[in-house]
């Protein structure tokens, strides 16, 4: 069995060490970011991914990291236009699913529903097999009213992550979150999530 631990210390180590053999290299520093975020720590990682477009401004993957760093800040504006750059940098890329819920979840950030469910919807018909995307849906709906709709889409997402729990994702309430993010996840996320029956 795997010590996330330990595989997180080795994960650290090999970023690190990318960046100090190329600091020129925009992807180094990318993935200094999603080590950054695997941490909870979305300062750092919103820092590695703007050096990596500083060295890259093209580098769609950076750019969608740095919207889902500003998301996990309380950020939602700059989150959103974080997210649209990369979207309009790559459309059709592997990719594009993980901008769709980035933006779906700046979007109830922000306090608007009915587009954070456009793109969500966008992401579950991109990629069926993103968790993430039915976990949005699932809180979107239930928090439109449409709790069926929403048990229906926690039926989904528990059909490919059976074991699934808010709290043990990227989208939890860490120590480390600030307050904006804090009351986002307690007035918005948590609530919809339990009103759609999604395990907490």
């Amino acid at each position: 069995m795997v010590d996330k631990a330990d595989a997180l210390a080795r994960a650290v180590s090999a970023a690190e060490r990318a960046v100090e053999l190329d600091p020129s290299n925009a992807r180094a520093h990318y993935a200094m970011g999603l080590v950054h975020v695997l941490r909870g720590d979305f300062e750092q990682s919103a820092m590695a991914n703007e050096a990596s477009i500083a060295l890259d401004r093209n580098f769609a993957l950076a750019h969608n990291n740095l919207g889902n760093s500003f998301l996990h800040l309380g950020k939602g504006r700059e989150a959103l236009i974080s997210s649209e750059t990369a979207l309009r940098l790559d459309p059709r890329g592997p990719q594009h699913c993980a901008c769709w819920t980035v933006m779906g979840f700046a979007h109830l950030l922000l306090g608007d529903v009915d587009e954070a469910l456009t793109c969500f919807s966008r992401s579950r018909i991109a990629n069926p097999r993103l968790p993430r995307a039915h976990v949005g849906t699932a809180i979107s709906l239930a928090l439109s009213g449409d709790v069926a709709a929403a048990r229906k889409a926690t039926t989904d997402l528990l059909s490919l992550v059976p074991h699934y729990r808010l709290s043990q994702t990227i989208d939890a309430c860490l120590p480390t979150s600030p307050p904006l993010y804090r009351q986002f996840y307690e007035e918005i996320l948590r609530p919809g999530a339990e009103a759609a029956g999604i395990p907490v």
